[in-house]
């Protein structure tokens, strides 16, 4: 009998908004014992026709939109552009915040232990995509105030 499953994939969610802040969602790691930082995670199991609409539905379930950048590495992610600001959004969990990009940066490798892995070892990726991005795209809506 042939198998319908398809293998899940985690894909991190990169929401950076136009003031040069993340996304970010804070969780108990089993293995740490300790409360750490990292960005939104979908699941996408196959079932959506893409991964693009898989997170544009996960984006919806935060009250969030934006323009959707997908970038593969050693782990899948993905770059959403919003304008979306901090009074705008209120996640139905204390559970999310955001957080300035520069701070949290600076964070990752003074206090590791405070953020997930996947967001460790992509971040230094995703802040280089965004600056190639931004300065060889014609049109990037309110992001040119946007410094990283």
């Amino acid at each position: 009998m042939k198998s319908t499953t398809q293998e899940q994939i985690t894909i991190g969610m990169f929401i950076i908004n136009d003031n040069g802040e993340i996304f970010l969602r804070q969780h108990y790691d089993d293995a740490t014992g300790i409360r750490t930082w990292n960005t939104p995670c979908l699941v996408h199991d196959g079932q959506a026709s893409t991964v693009y609409t898989a997170a544009n539905n996960y984006l919806q379930s935060l009250g969030l939109h934006g323009e959707l950048h997908e970038v593969f590495g050693k782990e899948h992610a993905i770059i959403v552009l919003t304008t979306f600001s901090t009074t705008e959004v209120s996640p139905h969990s204390t559970d999310y915040a955001w957080h300035d990009m520069h701070r949290v940066v600076r964070d990752t490798r003074e206090r590791p232990a405070h953020y997930a892995s996947l967001l460790r070892t992509s971040l230094e990726g995703i802040v280089l995509y965004l600056k190639t991005h931004l300065k060889n795209s014609i049109t990037v809506g309110n992001f040119t105030r946007f410094e990283l």
